[in-house]
């Protein structure tokens, strides 16, 4: 579904849905090695896996295991990046291991209980990153698993139903080296990401009636989920994050009124759809998305679709929960033409308050304005003055709505009487400029 999926998947369905649907049975053994490299350099790749199950009678199971590793790609092994202050790392080198398990057993001629279960871990061994002032290490490991269990049931006619539970669980630690070339000072620190989720579905789906064009037929559902971060930092005292719960409930209908079987030159198909979706959450309102469809084929090898929907987006756990925190660095790390000694001050926040700075301007008449500093940091980051104490500091914000801000502004000399900062209009408020 290349297309908004919203009415039918939810709120992380606003670019479409891809479903991936397990092999549920394999007899045997059959294994697979996987080597490469690249011919400038740098980047080799070793690849393993196995797969293995078996079939019986009622039900059957299946195991797959993979593990992978490739080394890193650095900028001094490529002619277009050779130039640039090193060491830089163009492909981190990693090592990566998953496994999956799947059985289904049939418990009578109308029941079937099936479960998939799912591990993986990764490691980066680290992406480098250099200026003439600073080098940064960022190195990352993580590990995740999930479970999950359902029931089928065939009813009577051509109707089916199943209930569905899942929980997964995520663990990730990144590791930040940010090295002072001058005085060695490391203004680095270490971070873990701890999350889980859990739900519950029940679906039914099955033909309402026949028209001349073939079964109508109908799909509903519903269930409860809940997602839960809980962040630790190096530049926190306390863990930040909480969680999140929302109900929701779904049907899809579909209706062919032109098939294979009453078709006319030209008109070989011609399908109606529609989904409506009702989510509610226990932290904010609930949200409808509906969607309209309609497929049409002059001829069986020619499909033209047409489809009306809207979506919606949920804010992220991170952008809900993130704390206000404030950073400073030399200005230099992030390139650009500032005046010697000059700093950076980072902020974020988020939760209920958080809304755009909502003035920018000079701080002093003999300021040079506020200037953008590359595309990502337009509007967040500022400079003006000179080194002779003049202020560069742009303060003040109001804070309301739940969106995450980052805030960017260059502060190379004392204090002084600041001004607002000031973002027109809603633009993307948790762009990730650093």
């Amino acid at each position: 579904m290349p297309d908004g999926a919203s009415a039918l998947y939810g709120s992380d369905a606003v670019g479409g849905v891809a479903n991936i649907i397990l092999r549920r049975d394999f007899e045997g053994v059959s294994t697979s090695l996987r080597f490469g490299t690249s011919t400038d350099g740098g980047g080799f790749l070793q690849e393993y896996g196995a797969v293995g199950g078996g079939r019986w009678g009622s039900g059957g199971a299946l195991v797959a295991l993979q593990y992978d590793r490739q080394n890193a790609v650095r900028s001094g092994q490529r002619d277009y990046t050779r130039y640039v202050v090193g060491p830089n790392t163009l492909l981190d080198a990693h090592k990566h291991f998953s496994g999956l398990v799947t059985a289904h057993q049939d418990i009578t001629d109308r029941l079937t209980f099936s479960i998939d279960g799912l591990y993986s871990w990764r490691h980066s061994d680290g992406a480098e990153y250099s200026t003439v002032a600073f080098a940064a290490t960022t190195r990352f490991s993580n590990e995740n698993y999930a479970i999950s269990p359902t029931l089928a049931w065939r009813l009577s006619g051509d109707w089916k139903a199943s209930l569905s539970a899942s929980y997964g669980a995520n663990k990730t630690r990144r590791f930040d080296d940010y090295i002072d070339k001058v005085t060695g000072y490391n203004d680095g620190g270490s971070s873990i990401y701890d999350n889980y989720a859990y739900g519950g579905e029940l679906d039914l789906d099955g033909r309402l009636f026949a028209i001349p064009g073939g079964d109508v037929r109908l799909a509903v559902g519903g269930g409860y989920r809940f997602n839960h971060l809980r962040v630790y930092s190096a530049t926190s005292a306390v863990p930040t994050g909480d969680g999140r719960g929302n109900f929701y409930g779904f049907g899809e209908l579909s209706v062919p009124l032109v098939s294979a079987a009453n078709a006319s030159p030209f008109l070989y198909q011609l399908t109606l759809s529609g989904a409506l979706r009702h989510e509610e959450y226990d932290r904010f309102d609930g949200v409808t998305t509906p969607k309209l469809g309609l497929v049409y084929a002059p001829a069986p090898d020619l499909d033209l679709k047409l489809s009306w929907g809207r979506s919606f987006k949920a804010p992220t756990l991170r952008n809900e929960f993130q704390v206000f925190r404030v950073g400073l660095q030399s200005a230099l790390f992030y390139g650009g033409n500032y005046p010697a000694g000059s700093t950076v001050q980072s902020r974020s926040e988020a939760g209920a308050g958080a809304h755009p700075v909502d003035d920018a301007r000079p701080a002093s008449p003999g300021g040079a304005g506020p200037e953008a500093v590359g595309d990502l940091f337009r509007h967040r980051l500022y400079r003006s003055g000179g080194p002779a104490g003049e202020q560069r500091h742009a303060e003040g914000a109001r804070q309301s709505g739940a969106a995450g801000i980052h805030r960017l502004c260059a502060d190379p000399g004392p204090a002084g009487s600041g001004d607002r900062a000031r973002q027109q209009g809603p633009r993307q408020l948790h762009r990730q400029a650093l």
